[in-house]
Protein backbone atom coordinates (compact mmCIF):
# COMPACT_ATOMS: atom_id res chain seq x y z
CA UNK A 1 0.00 0.00 0.00
CA UNK A 2 2.56 2.42 0.77
CA UNK A 3 4.70 2.19 -2.71
CA UNK A 4 1.31 2.40 -4.09
CA UNK A 5 1.20 6.36 -2.88
CA UNK A 6 3.25 7.91 -5.90
CA UNK A 7 2.96 11.62 -3.68
CA UNK A 8 5.50 12.64 -0.96
CA UNK A 9 2.42 14.60 0.49
CA UNK A 10 -0.17 11.70 0.18
CA UNK A 11 2.51 9.32 2.47
CA UNK A 12 2.66 12.14 5.37
CA UNK A 13 -0.53 12.20 5.38
CA UNK A 14 -1.10 8.79 5.77
CA UNK A 15 1.87 8.49 8.62
CA UNK A 16 -0.17 11.56 10.28
CA UNK A 17 -3.50 9.33 10.30
CA UNK A 18 -1.68 6.65 11.47
CA UNK A 19 0.19 8.90 14.20
CA UNK A 20 -3.33 10.24 15.28
CA UNK A 21 -4.43 7.25 15.66
CA UNK A 22 -5.44 5.76 19.55
CA UNK A 23 -4.25 2.72 20.92
CA UNK A 24 -8.03 1.18 20.90
CA UNK A 25 -8.00 2.06 17.10
CA UNK A 26 -4.57 0.81 16.28
CA UNK A 27 -3.97 -2.01 18.51
CA UNK A 28 -1.06 -0.83 19.64
CA UNK A 29 0.64 1.94 22.09
CA UNK A 30 2.69 4.88 20.15
CA UNK A 31 4.20 6.30 23.36
CA UNK A 32 4.27 10.02 22.91
CA UNK A 33 7.66 10.94 22.95
CA UNK A 34 7.38 8.99 18.95
CA UNK A 35 3.71 10.52 18.55
CA UNK A 36 5.67 14.10 18.50
CA UNK A 37 8.77 13.85 17.12
CA UNK A 38 6.71 12.48 14.18
CA UNK A 39 4.40 15.34 14.31
CA UNK A 40 7.51 17.63 14.25
CA UNK A 41 8.98 15.72 11.08
CA UNK A 42 6.08 15.77 9.11
CA UNK A 43 5.54 19.50 10.25
CA UNK A 44 9.13 20.47 8.71
CA UNK A 45 8.77 18.16 5.65
CA UNK A 46 5.21 20.31 4.81
CA UNK A 47 6.81 23.45 5.45
CA UNK A 48 10.37 22.53 2.92
CA UNK A 49 7.88 21.49 0.28
CA UNK A 50 6.39 24.67 -0.82
CA UNK A 51 9.86 25.87 -0.73
CA UNK A 52 11.04 23.35 -3.12
CA UNK A 53 8.35 23.87 -5.20
CA UNK A 54 8.80 27.46 -5.71
CA UNK A 55 13.05 26.97 -5.74
CA UNK A 56 12.42 24.35 -8.60
CA UNK A 57 9.24 25.79 -10.77
CA UNK A 58 10.17 29.26 -10.62
CA UNK A 59 11.77 31.18 -13.54
CA UNK A 60 15.42 32.36 -12.53
CA UNK A 61 18.07 34.65 -14.64
CA UNK A 62 21.62 35.31 -13.70
CA UNK A 63 21.90 39.09 -12.35
CA UNK A 64 24.31 41.56 -13.19
CA UNK A 65 26.72 40.22 -10.62
CA UNK A 66 25.78 36.46 -12.16
CA UNK A 67 23.79 36.15 -8.82
CA UNK A 68 20.48 33.82 -8.91
CA UNK A 69 17.70 36.22 -9.19
CA UNK A 70 13.62 34.66 -9.41
CA UNK A 71 12.13 36.11 -12.68
CA UNK A 72 9.03 37.71 -11.11
CA UNK A 73 8.59 40.13 -13.81
CA UNK A 74 5.75 38.52 -15.83
CA UNK A 75 3.81 38.24 -12.33
CA UNK A 76 5.17 33.98 -11.79
CA UNK A 77 3.94 33.61 -7.64
CA UNK A 78 6.71 31.00 -6.90
CA UNK A 79 8.77 33.63 -8.41
CA UNK A 80 7.56 36.21 -6.56
CA UNK A 81 7.66 34.11 -2.92
CA UNK A 82 11.31 34.06 -3.95
CA UNK A 83 11.76 37.16 -4.73
CA UNK A 84 10.90 37.92 -1.29
CA UNK A 85 14.42 36.23 0.34
CA UNK A 86 17.07 38.15 0.40
CA UNK A 87 19.67 35.51 -1.30
CA UNK A 88 18.16 32.82 -3.08
CA UNK A 89 21.04 30.73 -3.48
CA UNK A 90 21.57 30.88 0.31
CA UNK A 91 17.93 29.55 0.63
CA UNK A 92 18.81 26.95 -1.59
CA UNK A 93 21.87 25.46 0.52
CA UNK A 94 20.30 26.22 3.79
CA UNK A 95 16.91 24.28 2.50
CA UNK A 96 19.46 21.12 1.60
CA UNK A 97 20.72 21.38 4.96
CA UNK A 98 17.45 21.04 6.48
CA UNK A 99 16.34 18.01 4.57
CA UNK A 100 19.73 16.22 5.49
CA UNK A 101 19.32 17.04 9.19
CA UNK A 102 15.82 15.76 8.81
CA UNK A 103 16.87 12.58 7.16
CA UNK A 104 19.77 11.65 9.45
CA UNK A 105 17.28 12.51 12.29
CA UNK A 106 14.39 10.39 11.17
CA UNK A 107 17.45 7.55 10.47
CA UNK A 108 18.14 7.86 13.89
CA UNK A 109 15.12 7.38 15.63
CA UNK A 110 14.45 4.52 13.00
CA UNK A 111 18.04 2.80 14.61
CA UNK A 112 16.73 3.71 18.48
CA UNK A 113 13.26 2.18 17.67
CA UNK A 114 14.70 -1.33 15.65
CA UNK A 115 17.21 -1.78 18.32
CA UNK A 116 16.33 -0.21 21.53
CA UNK A 117 18.70 2.20 21.17
CA UNK A 118 18.45 5.62 23.04
CA UNK A 119 16.21 8.07 21.60
CA UNK A 120 18.54 10.91 19.62
CA UNK A 121 17.82 14.12 20.46
CA UNK A 122 16.08 16.30 18.34
CA UNK A 123 18.69 18.50 16.26
CA UNK A 124 18.68 21.77 16.04
CA UNK A 125 17.52 22.92 12.50
CA UNK A 126 19.07 26.20 10.24
CA UNK A 127 17.25 29.47 10.40
CA UNK A 128 15.62 30.09 7.42
CA UNK A 129 14.97 33.76 8.62
CA UNK A 130 16.65 36.06 7.63
CA UNK A 131 16.65 40.01 8.26
CA UNK A 132 15.03 41.90 5.47
CA UNK A 133 16.98 44.01 3.09
CA UNK A 134 16.86 47.94 4.28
Amino acid sequence: MWNAVNSDRSQRELISAVTNLNENTLGLNIPDHVRKETRFILKRATALEDFRNDALHAPIVSGQDGEIIPFSGMGNKRARKLSSKNDTLKDIHIFYEEVIILRDYVFHITDAMRHTRPWPDRPKMPNRERPKNK
